[in-house]
């Protein structure tokens, strides 16, 4: 996942989880041709209010940063293994 980073400074992050299309919610992602009439539905997450550039390792993110990534998880049914945490192609965490 890239540009957590740029998450950081958010109060409340926006967490799209269904989208509602002619009165009918769905979680898949619609068609583009159906994008025009689908309404996301959002939970929001605790941001972290804080710079994590400098982070070194996952374990030291904020704890609601390691939410947001769980929260991903959970959702796609995969682990995040790589974490972009800023612009430099070294600022990664695994």
């Amino acid at each position: 996942m890239t540009k957590l980073d740029m998450l950081g400074d958010y109060e409340r992050i926006p967490f799209c989880t269904a989208y509602e299309i002619d009165g009918r919610v769905t979680t898949d992602m619609p068609p583009t041709a159906m994008l025009e009439r689908a309404t996301p539905r959002y939970e929001h997450l605790e941001g972290w209010g804080c710079a994590i550039t400098a982070v070194t390792d996952r374990a030291l993110l904020p704890l609601q940063a390691k939410a947001y990534l769980r929260r991903i998880e959970e959702t796609v049914g995969a682990p995040v293994g790589m974490v972009g945490i800023g612009p430099e192609r070294t600022a990664t965490l695994l």
